[in-house]
């Protein structure tokens, strides 16, 4: 699963990077993101992860919160 999330990563900043040159705004690499699909969703924040079951997982804002303050 660390992959998967590190392949997302390096797009986020790849995309990041390339939209750089095309306006007067400094872009920033993608600090987190989430994702559902199917049965299962996860949040990154940092390098942290977590993958839950989409119907028991709560909110993306709160997974998210947990993630920030170092609590998943």
């Amino acid at each position: 699963m660390g992959s998967f999330c590190a392949a997302i990563q390096s797009m986020f900043n790849a995309l990041a990077v390339a939209m750089g040159g095309f306006g007067p705004e400094i872009w920033t690499p993608v600090h987190g993101w989430a994702a559902s699909g199917g049965i299962y969703s996860i949040v990154v924040h940092g390098d942290r992860f977590v993958v839950a079951e989409t119907d028991k997982g709560g909110s993306f804002d709160e997974l998210r919160r947990l993630l920030q303050a170092g609590k998943p």
